[in-house]
């Protein structure tokens, strides 16, 4: 085979023109073939490859002493791409509630953070959700209106404090946004509430990653 060129130079001209030259001691060589890719800008970062490297991210409950119960992740926050649509809600100025066309409780926690519109709002964690009403700790202080799309961020279901590798893995992939992932967990053995971490890389979504954020 060919050998490869000797001392490949690029220059960026403008933003439309690049500058490519080498050499080549290889006399069997009469031409190259020059490639271009494009990258993946919602992949790519300062920090990481273009063509989007893994990320791998540690998550800990070592030194919590935790020794029951469960916690829910959410991925991301309101700023990200990773945000969850709901549904169109009906909101009054000055209500404690917004109205909905279906129960929203399957897809909601108690107290958990919600986007209105561009408005950041709680629910409440006392007054029971219906199929027509969704109650705010907070009252509504926009206009009224109708139609108006209702977030969350993507959450996973309960898992156990001490979720084995597989487990982990499992609620992860069934979170919206993640796709899926390689989970690895380990045991830190210097601490005696014989706390976890997980070990997660993410196999389909290349680059940087929103963090995790864990609440129990």
């Amino acid at each position: 085979l060919p050998s490869p060129p000797d001392s490949p130079s690029l220059t960026i001209l403008d933003k439309n023109c690049l500058h490519v030259s080498w050499s080549s001691s290889d006399s069997a060589s009469h031409a190259y073939k020059v490639e271009r890719f494009l990258i993946n800008s919602a992949a790519s970062s300062s920090s990481l490859s273009f063509f989007g490297d893994q990320e791998v991210v540690e998550m800990s409950s070592v030194g919590l002493g935790l020794t029951g119960g469960t916690f829910s992740l959410y991925f991301g926050d309101f700023r990200s791409n990773t945000v969850v649509y709901l549904g169109s809600v009906r909101v009054m100025k000055g209500h404690d509630f917004v109205v909905t066309d279906s129960d929203m409780s399957p897809l909601i926690l108690r107290g958990e953070a919600v986007m209105i519109g561009d408005e950041m709002y709680h629910i409440h964690t006392a007054n029971p959700i219906s199929s027509s009403r969704l109650p705010l700790f907070e009252t509504y202080s926009g206009k009224d209106a109708e139609h108006v799309p209702l977030f969350s961020r993507s959450k996973s279901s309960p898992i156990s404090y001490d979720a084995s590798a597989e487990e982990m893995k499992n609620a992860l992939e069934q979170m919206q946004h993640v796709s899926h992932v390689d989970v690895r967990r380990e045991i830190d053995d210097s601490y005696t509430d014989d706390g976890f971490k997980w070990i997660v890389t993410f196999l389909t979504n290349v680059g940087d990653q929103p963090d995790f954020f864990a609440e129990t």
